[in-house]
C-alpha cells in the first residue's frame, strides 16, 4: 500500500513580534488532524469542480503529497472539524481511501481557524487567491518532465492524466513559439491550436505555416 508523506509540522506555529507597531500574523494554527475526524462543510463557496476532477487531483496528491494544506474549523459539537477551504483535497484524500492508498487514519496537514472570521470569506479568498495553470504553461511543463527523463507514461499515473491526454500536450509542445504565443494570449482556443498543428504537419514549407497562423 502506497502511503503518502505528509510535511513535518508542529502542532502550535506562534509567532512572538517584538515591535511596538501593531502586526498583521500571516501564520495561522497549523495542526495535524486524522482524516477521519474531517467532515465537508457547507460554508465552502466551490460547488463545481474545477478542469481537474477527483482522481487527478488524488493522483496528484499520491505522488507529490499535500503541497497545500485544508483549512478546517472545529465543530461546535463534538471531535469533528469542517473544511472550510479545500473541499477538492479533501475529497481527493477520501478518493485514495476508496481506493485503499491510504488509511482514514492518515493525520492531515491543516490551518486551524478560530474565533469570528467568516467561513464562507475564508473559503472565498483561498479560491480567488489560486489561479489555475495556463494550458501552455502545462504544456511547456509536460515537455520539460520529458527532456528530464520522465515517460509519457509516469507523467501520465504521478499527474492522474490518460497517456492519450499527455501525449497530445507533448504533441502541441511542437508548436511554433508563434502558435503558443497566440494561445497563451487566448485569442484561439486549444481545439483551434490543434488544427493548426494538424495543418502544419500537412505542409511542406514554412510559407503555408505562416499562412495558417495569419487565419482568424
Amino acid at each position: 500500500m502506497n502511503v503518502i508523506t505528509m510535511p513535518e509540522t508542529a502542532e502550535t506555529i506562534a509567532i512572538e513580534v517584538a515591535a511596538a507597531a501593531p502586526v498583521t500574523s500571516l501564520m495561522h494554527d497549523t495542526r495535524q488532524i486524522p482524516l477521519s475526524k474531517l467532515v465537508a462543510s457547507s460554508k465552502n463557496v466551490r460547488k463545481r469542480n474545477a478542469a481537474m476532477t477527483i482522481p487527478e487531483l488524488a493522483a496528484s496528491i499520491e505522488a507529490h503529497g499535500l503541497i497545500q494544506n485544508l483549512t478546517v474549523r472545529k465543530v461546535a459539537r463534538g471531535n469533528k472539524y469542517e473544511v472550510v477551504a479545500g473541499s477538492r483535497r479533501f475529497a481527493a484524500l477520501l478518493h485514495l481511501v476508496a481506493q485503499g492508498k491510504i488509511d482514514k487514519s492518515a493525520v492531515i496537514p491543516c490551518n486551524l481557524r478560530s474565533g469570528e472570521a467568516n467561513d464562507t470569506e475564508v473559503s472565498l479568498a483561498e479560491n480567488t487567491q489560486r489561479e489555475a495553470m495556463h494550458i501552455v504553461d502545462e504544456i511547456m511543463a509536460y515537455r520539460q518532465l520529458i527532456e528530464e527523463g520522465m515517460t509519457p507514461e509516469t507523467i501520465s499515473t504521478r499527474f492522474g492524466q490518460s497517456v492519450v491526454t499527455v501525449r497530445q500536450r507533448l504533441k502541441l509542445a511542437n508548436l511554433s513559439p508563434k502558435i503558443l504565443g497566440v494561445l497563451r494570449e487566448d485569442a484561439i482556443r486549444i481545439d483551434q491550436a490543434k488544427a493548426l498543428d494538424q495543418r502544419r504537419s500537412r505542409c511542406t514549407g514554412p510559407g503555408m505555416v505562416r499562412h495558417t497562423i495569419m487565419e482568424p
